[in-house]
């Protein structure tokens, strides 16, 4: 892959990638269904909407684009690993100097950095890698196995997974662990107290969406909608300097269940076991309306 100039990385990025894509004869559909990687994802960095903020999504995409295209008849190589790495370092330099000129690290009269200036830098990295996640989460769809955790959940036999099928499960259980690795990861660089809480709370959520699934049959997909698309709400208002939106009652009413099903879990493993509620318990609120994913298990 040739080199570019740093002041056109952005605008390089944006040009490679959509080239390689052309090359590989694939659409983006085929793309993200061999990679897991989300279709609005990788149709934002063939636009130039949004650059990876997981290096090693864009890794995958790339590998699988590289290998459609040598299979095509391509003879470019594409670039390197390395290379691609090396790219979009440059290119998130350049979109962050363009987009917060006023918040690169300074120098004072003794010529230390600005260390406010500095993790403010990083906060907003993390923030947007953060987003990039939460947006991963929202498009990565239902559990390949659904209908038979239905059935377990319903007591019922829920029959034996082939190969396959375990297979699919697995890397769904897998990317999904990553996607809230990467936020897990991001939070450690957060400054702002109140989003870094707010993060904290989606991804335990998140983690306990048994609760919600046990106590109001509440699917893992919803509660992943739900949960992710508040937390993207709050991290963008923190971003645009507005105030963080209060929590809506359907997100109180999961974190409720959730909260409950993690008492449940720390008194059991004191060994102090609890009865859990049946499987028929719904809350006396009423019961809001089905959310998307709702019927799918999404």
């Amino acid at each position: 892959m040739p080199p570019h100039d740093a002041a056109d990385s952005d605008v390089a990025f944006k040009e490679r990638f959509a080239a390689l894509l052309e090359a590989s004869g694939l659409s983006i559909r085929d793309i993200a269904k061999r990679t897991s990687v989300g279709r609005s994802t990788i149709d934002g960095w063939k636009l130039g909407k949004a650059l990876p903020q997981v290096n090693d999504d864009m890794i995958k995409v790339v590998e699988a684009l590289q290998a459609a295209a040598a299979a095509s008849g391509s003879r470019e190589t594409w670039g390197t690993t390395g290379e691609w790495r090396a790219l979009l370092s440059r290119a998130k330099d350049e979109r962050d100097a363009r987009s917060y000129p006023d918040r690169r690290p300074t120098r004072g009269p003794i010529g230390r950095v600005d260390l406010g200036a500095e993790r403010h830098a990083r906060t907003i990295a993390a923030t947007g890698r953060a987003i990039d996640a939460l947006s991963s989460l929202l498009d990565l769809g239902g559990k390949p196995d659904w209908d038979r955790e239905r059935r377990i959940w319903a007591g019922k036999d829920p029959g034996e997974l082939d190969a396959d099928g375990q297979a699919a499960v697995d890397a769904w259980d897998n990317r999904r662990s990553e996607l809230l690795r990467v936020v897990k990861v991001a939070i450690l660089d957060i400054g702002d107290a109140e989003v870094r809480e707010r993060l904290k709370e989606a991804v335990q959520m998140l983690e306990l969406w048994a609760g919600p699934m046990q106590h109001i049959r509440q699917s893992e997909g919803c509660t992943r909608y739900l949960v992710a698309n508040e937390a993207l709400v709050a991290v963008g208002a923190f971003r645009r300097g507005d105030p963080l939106p209060e929590r809506s009652r359907d997100y109180l009413e999961t974190k409720e269940f959730a909260d409950l099903y993690l008492e449940e879990l720390e008194l059991n493993a004191g060994n102090r076991i609890v009865r859990v509620l049946p499987a028929s318990h719904r809350s006396t609120r009423p019961r809001r309306p089905a959310r998307r994913g709702e019927t799918s298990g999404r």
